[in-house]
C-alpha cells in the first residue's frame, strides 16, 4: 500500500484520465517512455533518451539550472510530452522503517508524519513523504499485545519538489507525481504479490545504486562509487542475512546503463555469496513478449528501467 507523492499533485479522477510518460532525469541522461493499453496488454508508444553534459547534475543537484532547462526543453521538443511522472534520485531521499498501528490510510499517514522528525533531519512541514507497508508486527505483552504494521518510508525535502515543479512547469511539462528511483525499479522487477527478496545493482555512469527489495518494497538503498561496488555488495548482503527479521535472498539483478560492462565484475564480487546474478528482461512484468516490445537491445532496454517503472503507475 502506498500513499504516493502523485496524489499530492492531482486528485485521482483527473490524473487517471490523462496520457502520460515516465520521465527519468538522472545525472547522465534524460529518458522517457510511454505505454498504451491494447487487447494484448501494454504496448510501448514512445521512448527517447538524450545524454546530459557531464557533471551538469550531481546526485540530483543542478550545477547550472539554465543549461538543464535548455536540455529539458530540447528533449521536450523531440517528443509530444505533456503529462509526466518524474524520478527522484535516491540521494535526495531519506529512507527509514517504522511501525504504524493498523488503520485507514489517513490515520497511518498521520502516524508516520508524527515520527518524521525523530528519523530524518527535516521538520515535518518541510518534508514530502511516501510509504509502503512491509508486514504485520506483533507488539506489546500479555493483554496489551496487538498488531501493528511495518512501513518503509521515503522522505524528500519539499524544497526539492518545489524546485522541480518550477523547472518542469517552466518548459510546459505537467508533473502528475514523483517517485524515488529504487521504488520505480522495484515495480519493474518484482511481480505483484511476490514474496521474494532481491538485491539490485543499478549501474549509472558516475555511481551505482545498491538496493534491497523485499516483497516489492524497498527496504534499503545505498549509493556508492564504482570502485566501492565489490566490497559494498558483500557488506550489504551480510547486513541483510544477519537481521533477525530478514527473509532469504537468492537473486541479484544488474540493471541500468552499461550493464554489459559491469556484469562480469559484479558476478566475480558476488561469487562467494549465495546469489544468482543475472541481467533481467525488464519487459517481463510489463509487456506481452509477443507484442509491444520496443526496438531496443536488452542492454539498451535496461537503461530505461526507471522510466519504465514510472510509466507503469
Amino acid at each position: 500500500m502506498s500513499s504516493s507523492f502523485l496524489l499530492k499533485l492531482f486528485p485521482p479522477p483527473e490524473f487517471m484520465l490523462m496520457d502520460y510518460a515516465g520521465l527519468e532525469i538522472s545525472d547522465d541522461a534524460i529518458r522517457c517512455i510511454s505505454y498504451k493499453s491494447t487487447s494484448h496488454g501494454r504496448k510501448v508508444t514512445g521512448f527517447l533518451s538524450i545524454e546530459l553534459p557531464k557533471n551538469l547534475l550531481i546526485g540530483g543537484d543542478t550545477v547550472n539550472m539554465d543549461t538543464l532547462r535548455a536540455e529539458l526543453l530540447k528533449f521536450k521538443e523531440k517528443t509530444s510530452l505533456s503529462y509526466v511522472r518524474v524520478s527522484i534520485p535516491e540521494e535526495k531521499a531519506y529512507l527509514f522503517q517504522t511501525d504504524v498501528i493498523s488503520g485507514n490510510l489517513d490515520d497511518m499517514r498521520q502516524n508516520i508524519e508524527s515520527k518524521l522528525e525523530e528519523n530524518i533531519p527535516l521538520l515535518a512541514r518541510d518534508a514530502v513523504f511516501d510509504f509502503d507497508l512491509i508486514q504485520s508486527v506483533r507488539s506489546g505483552y500479555g493483554k496489551d499485545i496487538g498488531t501493528s504494521l511495518r512501513a518503509s518510508v521515503s522522505v524528500v525535502p519539499k524544497t526539492y519538489i518545489e524546485k522541480m515543479l518550477e523547472l518542469l512547469h517552466g518548459i510546459g511539462l505537467k508533473p502528475l507525481g514523483f517517485e524515488v528511483v529504487p521504488r520505480s525499479i522495484g515495480r519493474v522487477l518484482v511481480p505483484a504479490h511476490s514474496d521474494k527478496t532481491i538485491m539490485v545493482i543499478h549501474t549509472m555512469s558516475q555511481k551505482v545504486g545498491i538496493y534491497i527489495i523485499s516483497s516489492g518494497v524497498v527496504v534499503s538503498a545505498f549509493t556508492v562509487s564504482h570502485t566501492e561496488v565489490s566490497k559494498e555488495i558483500i557488506r550489504i548482503y551480510q547486513y541483510w542475512v544477519s537481521r533477525l527479521d530478514s527473509t532469504p535472498m537468492h537473486d541479484l539483478f544488474v540493471v541500468g546503463s552499461g550493464v554489459g560492462e559491469v556484469e562480469s565484475v559484479i558476478r566475480e564480487s558476488a561469487s562467494s555469496l549465495s546469489l544468482n546474478v543475472s541481467v533481467p528482461n525488464i519487459w517481463k512484468n510489463i509487456l506481452d513478449n509477443r507484442h509491444g516490445l520496443p526496438p531496443l537491445s536488452p542492454e539498451e532496454s535496461s537503461a530505461y528501467i526507471v522510466a519504465a517503472g514510472l510509466a507503469m503507475l
